[in-house]
């Protein structure tokens, strides 16, 4: 480690200045975002979004009395949203009881049913009665949080075509008319000329993801490109944005804080109790900062929200291939890793965040040194401790072009008690370097970079200056697979995650052209994101077809190279729409949106433990899952629309059996349970991630061998004859 009198030299000789925030400030009770936020600097990348001077921030605090905000929008236990000044942030941040604030936020826009795919997940059956009454979504709200909606699309209206299902929807981006009740911004919209006029210039993320979840199919033949709930009724949130994409995609690079997706969710929460219908809800956005853990403000704030008849769907994370994240398990020895540009083209300034988040209670550093692609040093930052300290310092570097370094400790963690390092690189040309970034401590670090296919450091974690630092020495780090879930949607203890899987390798396009990809049908997609999350559970939770899957789009939207991609385009009401086929884990979280909205329709009272619950039971295994319980590429398998459904109606008839009515013994057990009163019954005992750890009939004698499960808390189902015992032991 440098010593100051030396870092003070090194500062003069490459012309380095620093930036500290004032001692007055709570430190432990800011994240690095909101640290970076009250250093007196330019807005960062991590501040898109800005109301009049104002910011999205979401903080924990024990003692509502003592805050002294004024507009506080959404309360989830002790976890608030607000739209902070600086000055507001620092009031905050010196009050008693606060715990927590995270500001600012920066989530990557995804990539963005069809015959095939309502094929795969039987929801086919459900919707033409195979045995059963048929199951359409009717009396349930999908609910869509996303961006780039197209309120005049036929997808949305009934299957006859005279009534718009979207009965809500609240544009965050828009002033056009009053906000929802308890905010104040955006505009709510509920009557169908208004919704049916409304643009939303976000492009058609949003509109491709509401078709498969709950698109009617209306003007396609036989109504062929139906969703998974044709007759839901839709509550949408658009989320407040901002567009600061540098590449000119199609699909942008559209950025939203955390703080407005709570918001979104409470709201169609609220909207949804007051028709009273049960609701599911679609989150295909995600971001690779965070604990990933479910430790998050989100995750803590969605455990609140959610509960019976109130669910939260989300998508895994498109970051597979891009192996975003690195491991390190820190002894004696500094453990390196590498971040640079693979792009091809030449970009104008770029800025890439790296996070790290350490073990509980264990103290790790962390140092940045900056490369020419020669392998010459430019330059190298001292190291910090992830504890902190007073001086958080910004580092600007003259050279062949500007360089930013930005170290921003965060102490320890309140909902975790881990250390985090987030640091930011700032460049004028993002391909002239390569950043290295060293790690020293005890313990296990875990670390994810941008993950931004466009941005610097595109997917990987490298050794990208290998004459120099010898790529096959064990300290030098390769990024990873696994851990790549996203938060938000793919980390949560009480989101239900999806993966992708592939359904189609070819198609023909409007034009009668054949197309094919070089994928294999019922494959992972590469893309999809790889568990499990960071506690150890796995994660996703379900897969559901992702890759190729065609859905309503806006005309206007389809970028030039997208026209291989569409499949039908019809004219109605003197607008001409289209459906057009994309890929991403957006694409497979709204099946499953749309297949648990079927599941409430059911049984509009389940709970998201429920939910998980049913979608493993029934999970299709075959030869890509494989036949273990789980696994973090797939999570329990491939979601079974009927098989769940089924399960449903079936716990509905059965007779709930009271423990007090079963003998269970003992308890806490060792080597065996006896279960008296339920002979021969299927036993089921799950951990308290969810996860199938024992399933087996008694047996003649009524006992259970349970040696061979590790001590702890489980719960345990016995079926026998339509009646149902749950019940919790303890194994010791």
């Amino acid at each position: 480690m440098l010593k100051p009198q030396f870092f003070i030299l090194a500062l003069m000789f490459f012309g380095l200045l620093d930036a500290q925030i004032p001692q007055m400030y709570n430190f432990n009770a800011l994240s690095p975002t909101a640290k970076l936020l009250l250093m007196e600097t330019e807005n960062s990348a991590l501040f898109p979004l800005k109301i009049d001077d104002k910011y999205p921030c979401m903080f924990k605090h024990k003692e509502e009395s003592q805050i002294p905000i004024s507009i506080v929008y959404s309360k989830q236990g002790d976890i608030y949203t607000a739209w902070l000044s600086k000055t507001e942030l620092f009031e905050l941040s010196n009050t008693e009881g606060l715990a927590y604030i995270e500001a600012g936020g920066r989530l990557n826009a995804p990539k963005p049913l069809t015959d095939t795919t309502k094929v795969l997940t039987k929801t086919i059956d459900l919707h033409e009665g195979n045995g059963i009454s048929p199951f359409l979504g009717k009396n349930t709200i999908v609910g869509i949080v996303d961006i780039g909606f197209e309120g005049s699309h036929p997808n949305f209206m009934n299957a006859e075509g005279t009534e718009l299902r979207v009965k809500n929807w609240w544009h965050q981006n828009t002033t056009f008319a009053a906000p929802p009740s308890g905010f104040d911004y955006g505009s709510e919209f509920s009557k169908a000329t208004d919704i049916q006029l409304i643009g939303d210039d976000g492009g058609s993320h949003g509109t491709h993801v509401a078709g498969i979840a709950s698109g009617s199919g209306f003007t396609t033949p036989n109504r062929k490109y139906s969703g998974m709930a044709p007759e839901a009724e839709m509550a949408w949130v658009t989320i407040r944005y901002t567009n600061d994409s540098l590449d000119g995609s199609a699909y942008g690079d559209y950025v939203v804080a955390n703080s407005t997706i709570i918001d979104g969710y409470k709201h169609i929460f609220d909207y949804a109790t007051s028709v009273k219908k049960p609701s599911s809800v679609n989150l295909s956005w995600g971001m690779n900062t965070g604990p990933h853990d479910g430790t998050s403000l989100f995750d803590l704030a969605v455990e609140s929200l959610v509960g019976e008849g109130k669910i939260i769907v989300g998508s895994s994370g498109n970051s597979a291939n891009s192996r975003i994240h690195v491991q390190a398990d820190l002894d004696s020895d500094t453990m390196y890793t590498w971040a640079y540009d693979t792009r091809r083209n030449n970009y104008d300034e770029e800025e890439v965040y790296c996070d790290f988040w350490g073990s509980p209670n264990q103290e790790f550093s962390l140092n940045v040194a900056i490369f020419d692609t020669l392998g010459k040093k430019v330059v190298e930052s001292p190291f910090y401790l992830s504890t902190g300290g007073g001086t958080y310092r910004k580092m600007f570097i003259n050279s062949l072009d500007t360089l930013t370094i930005t170290v921003l400790p965060n102490g320890s963690y309140v909902g975790n008690d881990k250390g985090e390092i987030l640091v930011l690189v700032k460049s004028t040309n993002a391909q002239k370097n390569r950043i290295r970034i060293g790690i020293a401590g005890i313990g296990t670090v875990h670390g994810w970079n941008s993950g931004q296919p466009y941005r610097w450091t595109t997917g990987s974690f490298t050794n990208a200056v290998r004459g120099n630092d010898h790529a096959s020495n064990r300290r030098y780090l390769r990024g990873t697979r696994e851990f790549s879930n996203g938060e938000n949607g793919g980390t949560g203890r009480r989101t239900i995650s999806v993966g992708s899987y592939v359904p189609r390798n070819s198609w023909i396009d409007i034009d009668t052209v054949i197309r094919r990809e070089k994928v294999t049908i019922g494959e992972t997609s590469g893309f999809s994101s790889i568990g499990p999350n960071v506690g150890g559970r796995t994660k996703p939770d379900i897969s559901a077809p992702g890759s190729l899957v065609i859905s309503s789009y806006k005309t206007e939207n389809i970028a030039p190279w997208q026209n291989r991609s569409v499949l039908f385009k019809s004219n109605w009401n003197g607008d001409e729409h289209a459906w057009i086929l994309a890929s991403g884990t957006s694409m497979s979280a709204p099946h499953v949106c749309g297949i648990v909205a079927l599941m409430l329709e059911a049984n509009p009272r389940l709970n998201p433990e429920q939910i998980r619950t049913i979608l493993q039971k029934t999970a299709l295994k075959d030869e890509f899952t494989g036949s273990e319980d789980s696994n973090n590429i797939y999570g329990f398998g491939k979601v079974n629309a009927f098989g769940a459904v089924k399960e449903v109606i079936r716990m509905n008839t059965a007779k709930a059996v009271h423990p007090s009515d079963v003998m269970i013994f003992p308890n806490p057990a060792d080597d065996e349970i006896i279960i008296k009163g339920m002979p021969n019954a299927e036993v089921e005992l799950y951990d308290m991630r969810g996860k199938t750890v024992l399933k087996n009939n008694l047996n003649r004698f009524n006992t259970l061998d349970i040696s061979d499960l590790k001590p702890g808390i489980y719960l345990i189902k016995a079926s026998l004859n339509e009646r149902l015992l749950q019940t919790k032991i303890i194994i010791e």
